[in-house]
């Protein structure tokens, strides 16, 4: 599995606290990513960069103790922050205009959605 799509397993009481989760999850995989290519011999060296669209979630991740309103998060949902202090994620905050892969999980409008669909390499400019 190196991508899904599907509903959290909890109800987040904050956008930050949702983007939070997901980002733990992306973390997951992302170390996982990482394992299997160290598996089959051609290990990565630099930390991985993981774009992110809500600067909630990006400082919660960086620091997350102190945090008013965080205490119902559950512990495995600080794996990221782990990642983070560790040095072998870093979390680099990227607009949503900017997330090439937003068309797939929300309708945008039609100039941005062309040209999300050109940078992926769907469509060529005529």
């Amino acid at each position: 599995m190196s991508w899904l799509s599907k509903k959290q397993a909890l109800v987040a009481l904050s956008t930050t606290e949702a983007e939070y989760v997901a980002l733990s999850m992306v973390t997951q995989e992302a170390l996982w990513l990482r394992r299997l290519l160290t598996d089959v011999g051609k290990p990565l060296h630099e930390p991985i960069v993981i774009n992110k669209d809500n600067q909630g979630g990006i400082a919660l991740a960086n620091n997350p103790v102190g945090h008013a309103g965080t205490n119902n998060i559950d512990i495995r949902y600080h794996f990221v922050s782990e990642g983070v202090q560790d040095g072998g994620i870093i979390l680099k905050y990227v607009t949503t205009g900017e997330m090439i892969a937003d068309f797939l999980t929300k309708p945008p409008p039609k100039y941005p959605f062309e040209t999300l669909v050109i940078e992926l390499g769907m469509k060529t400019v005529k």
